[in-house]
């Protein structure tokens, strides 16, 4: 979700401002201010993959010698950028994973996200499902079984009971199967929490977008690219559920049935199909769903875009964010992909995005 930023930030970023970045070492709940040698930052947030957010520094060799800072066996690190005098926006919290030093002088330092150090703590016994549960009380269970202290904000409306299920040894694995069931996604948040929401190509309706991006005179946009392609298009879909009670598998197909659409079934474009198997317990509707919800996924890679922009609003942009984009005299919704957010004022956003697709709702039976 958009982070919420105060009017008056909001204003300060879309002006000529002093932007900032700062870095802090957390160490034995202490936060050290790091001012000086900071030579390079990089941090990025991707939709539906597991770690999430990624973040790197490079700073000189004299920081580390001199301080003992960063250290991969106990450092965290937070980031934050913002307007001087105004506030700021966090950016990523995580582990020092590693640091790569050559003869330049210069140390890059890789950061892992909570979820990345989520995925890393292995279950030591299978973990099973909690009957009575909602699934994302039992997500929420999950990741604070790894640390209480972690955060979990939740905005899915669709929270059924969670299936009896038990997963071997992997906590990112039973996330993913636990979402897939509530058409969700889960990631690592800006402030080190995680959030679990709704996956926007499930909605069967086009929300509010978070922010409106222009190009040209007054616009944000300094360029986009904007690609089609039917490579990875598949205008049909079919999810087979795998059963454990020695039943015949649900298998269930849709396809793109819009005569009027560029990738209908069977028409021009022809039939590209993906299959996918999963073990997690559906019924018929629900698998329904899931594919709908790929099938849109994947008619909307047909338009995709990158879009550089000066560091303003895109700062605040965060994966699965609707923004509707203003291009060469076109309006389109579109869901932000991924975010590489800017370093200081000089610096640009990127930010790439697919064109939003609803799907159609399933009759009520």
């Amino acid at each position: 979700m958009v982070y919420t930023a105060s009017a008056l930030l909001r204003q300060a970023l879309d002006a000529p401002h002093e932007m900032t970045v700062d870095v802090f070492v957390l160490r034995d709940n202490t936060a050290t201010l790091v001012e000086d040698g900071i030579v390079d930052m990089s941090c990025t947030a991707t939709l539906g993959t597991q770690g999430g957010r990624s973040a790197t520094l490079t700073v000189d060799r004299g920081l580390i010698d001199e301080t003992g800072l960063f250290d991969p066996f106990q450092d965290d690190v937070v980031i934050r950028t913002g307007v001087r005098g105004v506030g700021d926006i966090p950016l990523f919290v995580g582990k020092v994973d590693g640091l790569d030093d050559d003869e330049s002088g210069k140390v890059d330092i890789n950061l892992i996200s909570r979820a990345d150090e989520l995925k890393r703590a292995r279950f030591e016994t299978p973990y099973p499902s909690t009957r009575g549960l909602l699934v994302t009380e039992q997500m929420r269970n999950i990741i604070q079984s790894i640390n209480p202290d972690w955060t979990v904000t939740s905005t899915v409306i669709n929270d059924p009971p969670v299936p009896v299920a038990v997963w071997e040894e992997d906590p990112g694995q039973a996330l993913d199967d636990l979402a897939v069931g509530v058409n969700a996604l889960w990631s690592p948040d800006r402030a080190g929490g995680f959030s679990i929401l709704t996956n926007p190509y499930t909605l069967t309706s086009e929300p509010d977008p978070v922010a409106v991006l222009r190009d040209g005179q007054d616009g944000v946009l300094v360029q986009v690219r904007h690609l089609r392609s039917r490579e990875a298009v598949n205008n049909s879909v079919t999810v087979v559920v795998e059963r454990t009670d020695g039943l015949a598998p649900i298998r269930v197909t849709v396809r793109d049935t819009d005569p009027n659409s560029a990738t209908y079934w069977g028409g021009p474009f022809g039939k590209q199909n993906e299959v996918i198997k999963t073990q997690t317990t559906l019924n018929r509707a629900d698998a329904t769903t899931l594919a709908k919800r790929r099938l849109s996924q994947s008619l909307a890679l047909a338009r995709s875009w990158s879009i550089t922009m000066p560091p303003g609003v895109g700062q605040v942009l965060d994966p699965g964010d609707l923004v509707a984009v203003w291009y060469r005299d076109e309006v389109t919704a579109q869901v932000v992909e991924s975010v590489r957010y800017a370093k200081d004022a000089q610096s640009t956003v990127v930010i790439d995005t697919r064109q939003f697709r609803t799907i159609t709702p399933l009759p009520e039976e």
